[in-house]
């Protein structure tokens, strides 16, 4: 069985989208290694990130305090095709947000925006080559299919970031170009996500992603036992500060940011079922003005591949 990289914004959740201090939006979530292009896939992945926030005081005689978040993503993904290039993808996300303040908790939980999108494939030296060439244009649409309707405490304050969706339609597009050499590969992969208003005249700022990978092979697939695929990579992510009132042009100073991410990823396939496994930790990073930081996410996926006709 022979295995190329299908990573597609398609596949990006909606989980930690932003908040009015951390600016958690600067971050998305993408599996590692997916399967031939040939095969339609039916999967769940499941995503935890964590983040240290430090909320400044609104008021000069105010006292400034420190919180911990946690955002966990259960996400069922399908992708099939709809003609020989064209492919037809899809995300749907059960999330979990947790926030600890001065040992008080408080959290949400249901699904998530739903995520769709289409993908055309084109491919140099064949599908099955493991010398070719890929670059595959995404774009993708995710709905306000989450709820905004969250009040920490029951304290009357709206916080977008414990929400389990925008409440605004997005539009999301990006190319991804791989290059596949014998048992080496590289991936460049870039990415636009453009926000709209949603919930509480509230929209977030729109972000702007790239990424590199190196992978290899570590077994013949020619002999069609289990495949061992390795990577590693960095990821850049720039994200324009949110708008409190979208209507009125107020910006939100505690949110956007840049970050610079390191991965590590290990994939194995065996017959139709596939598993991946992905971790991050930030290089460098400038959030919210400074006032959060990202220090970990990780991610794991199971895959059932499904063979055309």
């Amino acid at each position: 069985m022979k295995y190329l990289l299908a990573l597609s914004l398609v596949w990006i959740t909606s989980a930690a989208i932003a908040c009015d201090v951390c600016g958690c939006s600067v971050l998305d979530t993408r599996p590692g290694v997916l399967p031939d292009l040939r095969t339609h896939i039916l999967g769940v992945t499941y995503t935890i990130r964590g983040f240290d926030s430090h909320h400044p005081s609104l008021f000069n005689d105010g006292l400034a305090y420190s919180t911990e978040e946690h955002f966990e993503t259960y996400q069922l993904q399908f992708r099939t095709f709809l003609w020989k290039k064209l492919i037809l993808s899809g995300a749907i996300p059960y999330q979990s947000f947790r926030q600890v303040d001065a040992g008080r908790e408080f959290g949400s939980q249901g699904i998530g925006d739903v995520q769709v999108g289409l993908n055309y494939l084109w491919t140099r030296n064949g599908a099955t080559s493991r010398n070719l060439d890929q670059l595959m244009p995404s774009v993708v649409i995710k709905l306000p299919t989450g709820s905004t309707d969250y009040f920490a405490d029951n304290s009357g304050v709206f916080n977008p970031n414990m929400q389990m969706g925008s409440g605004s339609t997005d539009v999301l597009a990006g190319l991804r170009y791989l290059r596949r050499r014998g048992k080496w590969a590289q991936q460049l992969q870039g990415g636009v996500r453009i926000n709209t208003t949603g919930a509480n005249d509230y929209r977030f700022g729109n972000r702007f992603t790239a990424s590199a990978q190196l992978m290899r092979w570590w077994s013949d697939e020619t002999e069609r036992k289990s495949i061992w695929i390795s990577s590693i990579g960095l990821d850049l992510v720039h994200a324009e500060r949110d708008l409190l009132y979208s209507s009125r042009d107020v910006v939100n100073v505690d949110s956007g940011g840049q970050q610079v991410t390191a991965m590590a990823g290990l994939s194995l396939f065996s017959g139709a079922l596939g598993m991946n496994v992905r971790g991050d930790l930030p290089v460098w990073q400038q959030l919210a003005g400074g006032n959060v930081e990202h220090r970990f996410s990780a991610e794991v996926s199971f895959i059932l591949l499904i063979r055309q006709g």
